[in-house]
């Protein structure tokens, strides 16, 4: 992982999981933002490496020599060739099927699988497993963990932060221009002075882009690594996604949780988690007019509010459900690997 995504912050949920029983992880990075990212959530107890790319390359140089000696979990779709102990994850399919070298970086991916014959995990079952359908190698559901969700504890949460003449719009997310904020932020309708943007993420090409190309709009950034995402939603009135791409989008739930409306593209992923929770809009228009409306009618953001959150309790119990038999799986099979005097990594 070159950058802090969603991925870090998943593979949090799996690693506290094993290493809570004591077993022994090695941490492996060459880059410095994410090894300060783990280091930040893990004491010294917990070696970790961020080491340079040519010694990155030695690394795995010994991986491959000593394959019967590790069980590595990566929680990105990278597989290290001829290791058949390892699991790596998909969590969505965006770089194999967008760019210029989209098709080059899929036939590379299920090379290495084949050679290695690892076990993949997905994240959703609809765009993840959809791909991975013609790959023969072993296949596990490793969604997203969140336990505790509770829709009860949603009234005590303020629904507005701003007066209802303005709204302010959470832009969450800035690793890479496939989040598409500028969709939204080159329409005219941005320029409505009863609108402004907080824009939460890394400070990186993007942000900086973004904050440049739009600074003639109500934009403030707010870096991901001074306010939690639960912080963020105290903040704001709404979440708006413009990405179809996201595997899980841990943002939406956050917004949820938090008691805010959640404007997001029609996206198959989004309906297998949320189903009816966020408000869906098939065209700019259509998305225009929601929030036309929301300014305009002061009673019809507590309208929404009120008739999204009775899908919520349904949303929160299915993802509890789906976490606990996650974990459970996971756990099971590092179990297995220890018994068989596996490091795990």
């Amino acid at each position: 992982m070159s950058s802090i995504t969603g991925m870090n912050y998943y593979s949090l949920d799996y690693i506290n999981s094993i290493k809570a029983k004591g077993y022994k992880l090695i941490f492996f990075t060459s880059r410095r933002i994410v090894h300060d990212f783990y280091v930040s959530h893990y004491s010294d107890e917990t070696f970790i490496h961020s080491k340079s790319v040519h010694k990155l390359i030695l690394f795995i140089v010994k991986l491959i020599i000593e394959k019967r000696k590790y069980f590595i979990y990566t929680p990105t779709p990278h597989p290290i060739t001829f290791i058949k102990k390892q699991i790596v994850t998909i969590h969505d399919t965006y770089v194999f099927t967008n760019g210029y070298f989209s098709l080059l970086k899929s036939c590379l991916f299920k090379l290495s699988i084949f050679l290695s014959n690892c076990k993949i995990a997905y994240i959703n079952k609809t765009v993840s497993l959809d791909y991975l359908w013609n790959i023969k190698s072993g296949k596990i559901y490793l969604p997203n963990i969140y336990l505790n969700l509770n829709a009860k504890a949603l009234p005590s949460k303020k629904s507005r932060f701003r007066d209802s003449k303005s709204i302010v719009i959470a832009l969450t997310g800035t690793s890479s221009s496939k989040k598409n904020h500028q969709e939204f932020l080159n329409n005219s309708f941005a320029k409505d002075t009863n609108l402004s943007f907080i824009l939460y993420g890394e400070e990186n090409n993007y942000s900086n882009y973004l904050i440049h190309r739009f600074d003639y709009l109500n934009l403030k950034f707010i870096d991901s690594n001074s306010l939690t995402i639960d912080e963020l939603f105290t903040r704001v009135d709404l979440l708006l996604i413009q990405n179809q791409n996201e595997g899980f989008c841990r943002p939406i739930l956050s917004a949820l949780s938090n008691n805010k409306i959640v404007l997001a593209p029609e996206s198959q992923i989004y309906r297998e988690f949320y189903h009816q929770a966020p408000i869906f809009y098939s065209s700019k228009m259509e998305l225009t007019s929601y929030l036309r409306r929301i300014i305009s009618d002061s009673s019809y953001y507590e309208l929404l509010v009120s008739e999204r959150s009775r899908y919520l309790s349904n949303v929160f119990d299915k993802i509890n459900s789906n976490s606990k038999k996650a974990l459970s799986i996971f756990s099971d099979m590092v179990s297995y690997e220890y018994e068989k005097k596996s490091d795990i990594l």
